[in-house]
């Protein structure tokens, strides 16, 4: 049998085919979700839920879906506004010890990592928040290049810009990454 594509995944999804939705859901999840964990903090709760709310999105504006990119990259694009949105949230209120009214500390999952899991740990953190501090345009490329393995193209169409103004994107994306690391983000 041959593969259906994206946009044909997304037509028959349109016309109320749900086998064709969890097609296009086995065909982008894993994508989308790298796309945001990077994002969420390493969070991979928060990246489901993103996840959850960009697919969402996605079947709404399925009608707007036309191809140009594959349907993870669009819903990659779709996922970021998803985290966009949420940071612009004002943060909830912590949680409180009702007798004293100091905020409860999570529970420790794992105990102290090894120093060499630490390091790793730690310089992760400080490239994620190196990328966030990135202005959008750039952020934008540069995770969905690396964190979503979107091809260039795709970018490109998502963005509405030409490959060539992706790769001048994610140059100086690294070059600013590369500054803010050596200045210990």
């Amino acid at each position: 049998m041959e593969r259906r594509s994206d946009i044909e995944l997304a037509r028959a999804l349109a016309a109320g085919d749900r086998a064709a939705g969890d097609a296009l859901i086995d065909r982008s999840y894993d994508g989308v979700f790298r796309f945001l964990r990077p994002l969420c903090r390493g969070d991979a709760a928060r990246a489901a839920d993103a996840a959850q709310e960009a697919f969402r999105r996605a079947w709404e504006a399925l009608g707007r879906f036309e191809g140009r990119s594959s349907f993870a990259t669009w819903v990659c694009r779709i996922a970021y506004n998803v985290v966009v949105d949420e940071a612009r949230r004002p943060a909830p209120l912590p949680l409180e010890d009702p007798e004293d009214g100091t905020p409860f500390d999570p529970p420790d999952e794992g105990g102290t990592l090894p120093d060499e899991d630490a390091a790793r740990a730690e310089e992760s953190a400080a490239l994620r928040r190196a990328v966030r501090r990135l202005p959008e345009e750039l952020r934008f490329a540069v995770a969905a290049r690396y964190w979503a393995e979107a091809r260039l193209e795709e970018i490109a169409a998502v963005e509405g810009i030409t490959e060539a103004a992706v790769r001048k994107r994610i140059k100086r994306a690294l070059e600013l990454l590369a500054e803010a690391l050596e200045a210990g983000a």
